[in-house]
């Protein structure tokens, strides 16, 4: 549950997480700035923007394996 993974990881896992998820998502590109600005709405760009909403992503998307 969301609640188990909030009290074993931080909210910088869970930003490296969903920028990698969307880095990895947007990787199919070949033009690395039209990559980042496609991405750029769903990154987590500060520790202090990670929100209940994040954890809740990327637990549901098994981003954390």
């Amino acid at each position: 549950m969301v609640s188990r993974l909030k009290r074993v990881v931080d909210d910088s896992n869970v930003m490296d997480w969903n920028n990698n998820y969307y880095g990895r998502y947007y990787s199919y590109m070949d033009d690395q700035e039209d990559a980042f600005k496609q991405a750029k709405p769903f990154l987590i760009l500060a520790e202090s923007k990670v929100q209940s909403s994040d954890y809740k992503k990327v637990y549901n998307g098994n981003w954390y394996k």
